[in-house]
């Protein structure tokens, strides 16, 4: 399995419309790919905002090729996810799995 990881920023008052925007865009969009296995997207409060870490989860290398396409690093962005961010990476991470105890 692939961890793919990524990191934005947003404000208090942003968060609602972007976890509105997840919900209607990203997490359909995902659902669509075949080895796609889920997503954890999480919040911290950092520097008087919020940092945001997505996590998705890939059955393979190639089911996360088939998502994220020629560039696999390069980070999914639609504009109606970018209007609620103050900041985001325009890159993404990509880890294997080495350990996986069926809980998450």
């Amino acid at each position: 399995m692939i961890v793919r990881t990524w990191k934005a920023h947003t404000t208090s008052e942003l968060e609602p419309k972007y976890l509105e925007q997840v919900r209607a865009v990203v997490i359909p969009h995902l659902q669509n790919f075949s080895g796609y296995k889920g997503a954890h997207f999480t919040k911290r409060n950092i520097d008087g905002g919020l940092e945001i870490l997505v996590l998705t989860y890939w059955e393979s290398r190639d089911a996360l090729r088939a998502f994220a396409g020629a560039d696999e690093a390069q980070a999914y962005m639609p504009p109606e996810i970018a209007a609620t961010l103050s900041s985001y990476d325009d890159t993404s991470d990509h880890y294997e799995v080495l350990i996986d105890d069926g809980h998450v």
